[in-house]
């Protein structure tokens, strides 16, 4: 037999807030679901997908001068790899 989790697992007080903390995280794994970037890989080429994301500028530390020209910044980047999988169902 499998073992389940309910909610008379967990004390009465706390049902409620553990309730709506599961919900919410289980909700961010649906993300990619909704708004993912679908793309076509071609065929016979790897098996491993390569984003970049640019991250924010950090907050500005110091108040401008009038005649004097603020430092620039690099952006910063990230690089994402995943191994590319199907799912689905029938």
């Amino acid at each position: 037999m499998l073992n389940f989790n309910t909610a008379g697992d967990i004390g009465y007080r706390s049902t409620g807030q553990v309730k709506k903390r599961l919900l919410i995280r289980g909700n961010y794994k649906l993300v990619a679901g909704k708004f993912g970037q679908p793309f076509t890989q071609g065929k016979h080429t790897t098996l491993t997908g390569k984003w970049r994301r640019y991250e924010n500028f950090p907050t500005a530390e110091a108040p401008l001068s009038e005649g004097i020209t603020p430092p620039g910044r690099k952006l910063a980047k990230t690089d994402v790899t995943s191994t590319l999988q199907q799912y689905g169902s029938l």
